[in-house]
Parts: C-alpha cells; sequence; structure tokens
C-alpha cells in the first residue's frame, strides 16, 4: 500500500488559532480523501496539523485512535510539551512535529523554549516539519544547528521566494544544507511555488540528496488553492511514473508504517 505523507483533515468552523491566516468553510474529511486516493493505490496517510488549527490537535487524535496501523500524526505543539507528553503521543501514533515558520517573526517562533522542544523530539525519535520559504530556510536549519536528526523541509523548500526560483544560487545553498543535515524533503504542493518548475526541482532534489530522502503528498484538500491540483494527476507529476509508489518505502520507512 502507498502512503501520501501530507494530508490535513479539519471541519468548518474549528476553533482557530489566534494567528490563523484562514478559515476555511468546508470540510476536509478522511473518508473523503481515501476515495480519492483508492485509484492510486494509496490507503495510508500523514495527517498533519493545519495552521489555523494551532496546537488544537484533538481531530488528528481521534482519527489516528480509529485507524492506528494506517494513520500517523505530525502535531504542532507548545513548546512546554514534555518528554512524557511526547512519548505518550509517540504510542498514539504521531510521528513528529510541524514548525510552520511561513511569515512569522523567526526570533520568537523559533526561541530558546521552542529549541529546547526540538531537542527533545529528537530524543523521542520524532520528526521535525519545517514549513518556510527556501530564502529563509538556510537561516533557520543553521539555528536549528543539529539539534533534529529527523529533518522534513516541506513543499520542494518553497523557492518562490527566489528570482530565479529553483534554478537560483539561494537554492544551489539550500540543497547543499539539507544535505548536509541528512533532510529529507516533501514533493507535495508545486502550487505554493507559481515560478517553480516541480519537474527541474525534483530531479535537482533526487540528484543533490538522493532519490531516498523524498517523500510524496498530496497536500489535500489544497486550502485556498481548490482549483490549483487534481489528485490522481498530482500521483504521476511527471509522466506515467507513480511517484507515491516509487517512494512508499522512503515513507513507510520513515514515519513507522509497518
Amino acid at each position: 500500500m502507498s502512503i501520501d505523507c501530507h494530508i490535513h483533515v479539519f471541519r468548518r468552523n474549528s476553533a482557530l488559532a489566534s494567528s490563523a491566516r484562514h478559515n476555511p468553510d468546508f470540510d476536509a474529511a478522511l473518508d473523503d480523501v481515501r476515495a480519492l486516493a483508492k485509484p492510486a493505490g494509496i490507503a495510508r496517510f500523514v495527517l498533519v496539523q493545519t495552521s489555523f488549527m494551532g496546537t488544537d490537535n484533538a481531530l488528528l487524535a481521534a482519527e489516528l485512535e480509529q485507524d492506528p496501523a494506517n494513520l500517523r500524526g505530525v502535531f504542532v505543539l507548545d513548546p512546554r510539551t514534555s518528554a512524557a507528553e511526547l512519548r505518550d503521543l509517540r504510542q498514539s501514533g504521531v510521528v513528529g512535529i510541524r514548525l510552520n515558520l511561513f511569515q512569522t517573526e523567526l526570533a520568537q517562533t523559533l526561541a530558546p523554549e521552542q529549541l529546547r522542544l526540538i531537542e527533545r523530539c529528537a530524543r523521542e525519535g520524532l520528526s521535525v516539519g519545517l514549513h518556510d520559504d527556501a530564502a529563509r530556510l538556510l537561516h533557520i536549519l543553521q539555528r536549528i544547528d543539529g539539534r533534529a536528526d529527523k529533518l522534513v523541509i516541506d513543499h520542494f523548500g518553497r523557492p518562490e521566494s527566489l528570482p530565479g526560483a529553483e534554478s537560483d544560487p539561494v537554492y544551489d545553498a539550500l540543497l547543499e544544507q539539507m544535505a548536509l543535515v541528512g533532510a529529507h524533503v516533501m514533493i507535495a504542493a508545486p502550487y505554493r511555488a507559481r515560478n517553480m518548475n516541480p519537474r527541474t526541482a525534483y530531479a535537482r532534489l533526487k540528484h543533490a540528496l538522493g532519490a531516498s530522502k523524498l517523500l510524496w503528498g498530496s497536500d489535500w484538500p489544497w486550502t485556498q488553492h481548490r482549483d490549483a491540483l487534481t489528485y490522481g494527476a498530482w500521483v504521476r507529476p511527471f509522466g506515467e511514473e507513480n511517484l507515491a509508489a516509487a517512494l512508499q518505502d522512503n515513507a513507510a520507512a520513515f514515519y513507522g508504517f509497518r
């Protein structure tokens, strides 16, 4: 069974985080994405907490409890979350945390207490996902400075902030840094970098990091970009190759599917 490493589930009118930039007017139900994914042979999913729901992970936790064999969770956590709480989360199917740093003040969002959370996550075997644009990711990786040995860079590293997108010298430097720290990269959400050529970016990531460091995700349900993709087209974005199938061993090993 192939794995979709990056989906979101939520309900309309959920309580929003104070920092929410978006309030969807529709439900994103797990059954809906399962129906879309089934024709591609995808039956396992990593549920990633949305930025607009903040640290209220209750919906994701409830989903994980219903199907522990086929679901894993990536939560957004308060930086004061203790090691004991992290261990409990790990037992319930949580495999990582996400730091959505996009358009945030890094001095605040990567403050010492957040860095200490990253260290605790590393000790508990949890991954750390980073969502930001390429122009800032170099600084972020330097700030983390080896505290996390299981890093995931979201959405190709979002090179839309660079004049040359995936061909920019800053992206070259980011590729070198990601390779140096052994980061994985999520092949997802090309529409978030509209000036990027996703085929070229994929090829460059594959060459720089190795195919074993790449993870495929749909980013369903494409909030604020609902007409940008169809599920089936993104499963095979560069021709006939099913990327979810091609990268499923990476996903199974990284997220602990058996």
